[in-house]
């Protein structure tokens, strides 16, 4: 398995050092730039007394950008070695290379931004979710949004007076009669350190699965200092039978090479046995340069919960 990871990372060396070559000697052309990033953690449980040792992340991207008449076109491919260690990337995991990000970005000057995806993080997830889920590694995130979806449509318009609206219909479903079978509509405001986003997905994945999902965050980030909270509602169709209600407030404080994180999680349910179900999370980070970084996380469920997996996470993440 690590010989497809190292063919993937020649691979895609080699298609970037020959659209290079390429655009120097035809006097222009796409923009190619990598990213990826690796990460290891020893994770602690205290309810086994065992220790795991796993990835926490492995990664391999490439973009291209390319100028046109009528806006910027990105392409983006991203690679993910997953071994069981990432299950809020993949919904299935196993030792495996996987597609975490396949999509075509076109920004235009005006009419805002269009999204083509085979697989992409999801827009409302990145505005409602993203800075809560703040953690290096390790840290308990309860909420029904995955941040990855299957096959999209997506728009983001222009802001206008610090607001900004999306819409996106998904294909997650092959076995669904319908080509979409999820729809999201979200309105995001930011001025200045203030954001609060308000989003509604529609999932129509099965029968037994349809259900209205409304999510409302607020962030304040201010220089060195953040704190979010986003509060999350899911209904099935009567509207009388209340599923999930998910609540997370999350703060994280820089000062130099040190980053101090801490969230609360809480989750309500009619419908699964994760009611009463709750977490808080601690992190101490310590910056050894602009790419890498060692996290030490401690993970506290509540005592009335049905799991009860307390740990520590110690580890190292490095990106590029």
């Amino acid at each position: 398995m690590n010989k497809k990871l190292i063919t993937l990372a020649v691979s895609c060396a080699m298609a970037g050092t020959l659209t290079t070559a390429f655009a120097a000697s035809h006097g222009g052309g796409p923009m190619v730039k990598y990213n990826g990033s690796l990460g290891f953690a020893l994770n602690i449980q205290d309810s086994n007394e065992s220790w795991e040792m796993k990835n926490t992340k492995a990664r391999l991207g490439v973009n291209v950008t390319q100028a046109t008449d009528y806006g910027k076109i990105i392409g983006q491919m991203e690679f993910d070695y997953d071994n069981a260690s990432n299950d809020s990337d993949q919904t299935t995991d196993g030792d495996e290379i996987d597609v975490r990000n396949a999509r075509l970005v076109w920004k235009t000057p005006k009419a805002g931004t269009f999204v083509f995806a085979g697989r992409s993080p999801s827009g409302n997830y990145g505005d409602n979710y993203a800075h809560v889920d703040i953690f290096d590694g390790g840290g308990y995130h309860f909420f029904q949004q995955g941040s990855q979806t299957g096959k999209l449509i997506g728009y983001k318009s222009p802001k206008f007076s610090g607001v900004h609206i999306g819409a996106a219909m998904f294909a997650t479903n092959p076995a669904n009669d319908e080509d979409q079978d999820v729809i999201h509509f979200r309105a995001v405001w930011n001025s200045g350190p203030f954001q609060v986003g308000y989003g509604q997905v529609e999932s129509k994945t099965s029968t037994a699965d349809d259900s209205t999902r409304e999510t409302l965050s607020f962030i304040y980030k201010d220089g060195p200092f953040m704190v979010g909270l986003t509060h999350e509602d899911k209904l099935r169709p009567s509207g009388t039978i209340d599923g999930d209600t998910v609540l997370g407030i999350a703060a994280s404080y820089t000062t130099g090479d040190h980053t101090f994180r801490a969230a609360s999680y809480s989750q309500d349910s009619d419908i699964s046995a994760n009611d009463g179900l709750g977490a808080t999370t601690l992190e101490y980070s310590l910056a050894l340069n602009k790419y890498t970084n060692f996290f030490a996380t401690i993970d506290q469920w509540d005592e009335t919960s049905t799991t009860d997996d307390d740990a520590t996470v110690l580890g190292i993440n490095m990106k590029w």
